[in-house]
């Protein structure tokens, strides 16, 4: 089997083992999030364009090197840079997914900057993931004022959890007004 189909396998079982299940992809969905973030539409097209620039490097940098070892810690690193998302989902938590993905993201410019070391062509196919990382880390960074009740922005409440507290509170507020009109 060729190198670039082992790798395209290896690549895409890292993607697949760190989305999220349609439950919990459906509540990160549903989470209110900054009014600058109205491309977030194009989502999949633009995580699709990172991760064709990731494979690229990948293979770049292997033809290089000729080693799997350099395969192996791309991998280990897409892996910890994609699990913040499923984290998120996961555990329903904004605030540690995003401290993940920080996390992620500052060991994946580590690693960009060594892969310009072997290849600046092969980095340039990792500005794209960089740049979309950095975004997503900044939205959410937003999204947790957002969708946070007092500071209980690291819990693991769910939107709709939240949304009932607000309709219930709503509910009584309109019973109490009907009780202080005088009749």
């Amino acid at each position: 089997m060729p190198a670039w189909l082992v790798i395209l396998l290896l690549f895409g079982l890292v993607i697949i083992l760190t989305n999220p299940n349609e439950r919990d992809y459906t509540w990160l969905q549903g989470l209110r999030r900054p009014g600058w973030l109205t491309f977030h539409i194009w989502s999949p097209l633009i995580r699709l364009v990172c991760n064709l620039g990731l494979y690229l490097s990948l293979l770049l940098v292997h033809s290089l090197l000729d080693s799997w070892n350099v395969v192996i810690v791309y991998l280990l690193v897409i892996f910890l840079s994609e699990a913040s998302v499923w984290v998120t989902c996961r555990i329903r938590s904004l605030g540690i997914g995003t401290l993940i993905g920080a996390f992620a993201w500052v060991l994946f410019l580590i690693f960009s900057i060594w892969v310009c070391l072997i290849s600046r062509v092969a980095a340039l196919g990792l500005v794209p993931y960089l740049i979309w990382t950095f975004v997503d880390l900044l939205a959410q960074r937003q999204m947790i004022k957002l969708n946070s009740m007092g500071n209980d922005h690291l819990s693991n409440r769910s939107v709709s959890a939240y949304r009932s507290v607000a309709k219930e509170m709503e509910r009584l507020n309109q019973s109490m007004t009907r009780r202080r009109r005088p009749r």
